[in-house]
């Protein structure tokens, strides 16, 4: 759920982010091993710009909705919000390259990134206690 954010406490965030979805293509670049490596930092960059701006428009449109005080429901909304994030990454630096897409993969990846997402937003949401202004997005 999002918060005012101050500069801390929004670099804190980042940091957590990056940092996590750069462990992520650690992984991936495992699985993917036969396709070629990606770069950490392109792929941590990636999923982080595109998670804060997704993020902030998931923000914006339940604050329209009015729906900012259900957690509950702002997490059941965001798992299709996330895996199709994880989709798209996933697609766009790996299984593009391979000679014959694998679906199943790409599907369970994608779960698996949105799950990784869900266990990040623990760490970002503690900044929240220790960080003044922390935030956590997407």
């Amino acid at each position: 759920m999002p918060f005012d954010p101050s500069i801390i406490g929004a670099i804190t965030f980042v940091v957590i982010t990056f940092a996590g979805y750069g462990y992520a293509g650690v992984r991936l670049n495992e699985g993917y091993r036969n396709i070629g490596t990606v770069a950490l930092w392109k792929f941590g960059a990636a999923r982080t710009v595109l998670g804060l701006v997704v993020g902030m428009a998931f923000a914006a449109s339940m604050a329209y909705w009015g729906i900012t005080h259900s957690m509950w429901l702002w997490y059941l909304l965001l798992v299709p919000i996330r895996f199709l994030e994880w989709l798209g990454t996933i697609w766009l630096f790996y299984e593009r390259k391979a000679v014959l897409p694998d679906w199943q993969r790409l599907s369970t990846y994608s779960l698996a990134g949105s799950g990784w997402s869900a266990l990040l937003d623990i760490p970002a949401a503690l900044s929240m206690i220790v960080v003044p202004g922390g935030m956590w997005i997407c």
